[in-house]
């Protein structure tokens, strides 16, 4: 039986009782006394399947704090994600100096000319320390900066937990991909195209290959990329995470297509690395087709990366899906 004493009992297996009953509180939104005094209440499917998902992650190792969304701190519930640092206890002693002597460690203070305490908090997070000392010392002018897009934004699909609610729904991981994948192809044809009528009806410069050509070759090429996106997508809990891979990708990316430098000067082992690359191969197709009119019969040793790089990333990225959603 799907009770709330069943569903704890086997997630006592796993966990700690006291965490378990906080992200069984959490599913439920209600407290730890309601769910002790109403053990024996049965638990509904989609409620138990969130609270499976939760245990799963909290036995992977994710912070209850990132499951819940909250965290306590100086008496006060402050929201926290995986893009955002855990309010720590050692953190209340900064802000218990900060009051003591109106400077905070971490926190850059001064006297404003109206002898007010000016507190500048860089890197804010979850706005804690700011959020603190903007309550606690009234008279304070106090201002909380972040350039994390992700830390300033909490609301994300896997911070929100929306992800998780995939758990109860028909889709197949498959179907899924395709949904994510179809847009950014789309997008990306979109671009393309825009750049491309730029290129040739106001730089006017003539084309000589096949527009059809053309296009089949941004479409392996997008779908080549969206591949290797969507297993960066798959592969990051969150936003934070996949923009900062995409960071660390996409310099090597741009030094290994040839546009900075011709493949054929780079070392042999950069060579061989650029054969990963679909910007090499995409750059090229282009450059061949619409410059010098190259045919398939020219060009299409240049497909042969492209589709072994989408053959790859793209069931990469189903199984990544598919191990996140079970």
């Amino acid at each position: 039986m799907n009770t709330l004493k069943a569903a704890l009992a086997a997630a006592r297996e796993k966990l700690p009782a006291s965490e378990a009953r906080l992200l069984l509180g959490y599913v439920l939104d209600r407290p730890a006394a309601w769910l002790i005094a109403h053990d024996d209440d049965m638990l509904e499917e989609a409620d138990l399947l969130r609270f499976a998902s939760l245990v799963a992650r909290r036995k992977g190792g994710e912070p209850v704090a990132y499951l819940v969304g909250h965290r306590e701190f100086y008496g006060r519930e402050f929201a926290v994600s995986p893009a955002v640092l855990i309010p720590r206890p050692e953190t209340e002693m900064l802000v218990d100096l900060a009051l003591a002597q109106e400077v905070g460690v971490g926190a850059t203070a001064k006297c404003t000319a109206t002898g007010a305490t000016s507190i500048l908090d860089l890197g804010t997070g979850s706005g804690c320390i700011a959020v603190t000392l903007a309550l606690e010392i009234r008279q304070a002018e106090v201002t909380a900066v972040d350039t994390s897009a992700a830390a300033l934004s909490v609301a994300r699909e896997r911070e929100q937990g929306t992800f998780d609610q995939l758990l109860v729904t028909p889709l197949t991981p498959m179907q899924i991909l395709i949904g994510k994948a179809l847009p950014s192809i789309l997008i990306g044809l979109l671009q393309s195209t825009i750049i491309f009528l730029i290129i040739r009806f106001w730089f006017e410069i003539p084309m000589q290959g096949s527009v059809g050509l053309l296009y089949f070759g941004l479409i392996v090429f997008t779908v080549a990329s969206v591949g290797v996106g969507l297993s960066i997508s798959a592969l990051s809990l969150t936003m934070q995470q996949a923009m900062l891979y995409t960071f660390l990708l996409i310099m090597p990316l741009m030094l290994l297509s040839g546009l900075f430098t011709p493949v054929r000067n780079m070392p042999e082992v950069l060579q061989l690395a650029t054969y990963a690359n679909p910007l090499r191969f995409g750059m090229d197709i282009v450059r061949r087709v619409y410059l010098e009119g190259a045919g398939l019969i020219d060009i299409w040793r240049q497909f042969i990366p492209l589709l072994v790089l989408a053959a790859t990333t793209l069931p990469l990225a189903a199984w990544l899906f598919r191990n996140r959603l079970s």
